[in-house]
């Protein structure tokens, strides 16, 4: 089974790399080779362990949650601009997926034709792009 008997698996990579969730426990998060061995592993924040499905660089070296940031071996850092509730206390914008390993494309979820762009070093939110 691809990335492990345990892997729920989220997210691939180019060179095949898997972001996997634990069967029992999905925040339980680990990067893997192809085979089942694991890279790196981390536990999801309490704030994005149900959140939407979270994506992996294309350096396997970050995973994006929503409202947060994780890195191999540097934790987790806030994305400021949306870590913040929506009216019905979801977070408003969740990662879709990467253009590089230092840009995250996250989407409005109450309005999903609306497309955000994140430089993961700044932290900082582009101005939204309509699809």
């Amino acid at each position: 089974m691809l990335g492990g008997a345990d892997c729920r698996p989220f997210d691939v990579v180019l060179d095949g790399t898997l972001l996997c969730g634990s069967v029992a426990d999905w925040s339980a998060l680990s990067v893997r080779h192809p085979d089942g061995g694991v890279i790196w592993s981390v536990r999801a924040p309490e704030c994005c362990r149900v959140q939407l499905t979270p994506r992996l660089s294309p350096d396997g070296q970050r995973i994006a949650l929503t409202g947060v940031l994780v890195a191999r071996g540097e934790g987790v850092a806030s994305m400021p601009r949306l870590n913040v509730p929506d009216e019905v206390g979801q977070f408003a914008f969740a990662p879709s997926g990467w253009v590089d390993s230092a840009h995250v494309v996250v989407i409005n979820v109450n309005n999903p034709a609306e497309l955000s762009l994140v430089d993961v070093a700044r932290s900082a939110l582009a101005t939204p792009f309509a699809v």
